[in-house]
């Protein structure tokens, strides 16, 4: 259930960053990948992703996501990927 829920989330803020509106080009997002290898760990691989998801007509009021996922390999730290999502609701008076 959670990784449908970050799967939701991710594929969101990809699309939110993929087809943004053309009043807010500025508010596209972002995803980031890391791929790097830590001694006495092993090699980590992590995936972060935020956007907005959406913006009232006026731009007061706004939507946006954020998730991550993370996984160790071949290493003595290897195992289950550790994942987080959240969704933010936030409005300017």
């Amino acid at each position: 259930m959670k990784a449908a829920v970050l799967v939701v989330v991710l594929s969101a803020i990809a699309l939110s960053c993929a087809f943004p509106s053309p009043k807010d080009k500025e508010d596209r997002g972002g995803v980031d990948v890391d791929v790097h290898r830590e001694k006495g760990v092993g090699t980590v691989v992590g995936v972060q992703g935020q956007g907005n998801v959406w913006k009232s007509g006026d731009g007061r009021t706004r939507v946006d996501a954020d998730g991550s996922w993370q996984r160790v390999y071949r290493g003595p730290a290897a195992g289950k990927p550790k994942y987080s999502a959240g969704v933010r609701l936030s409005h300017r008076w």
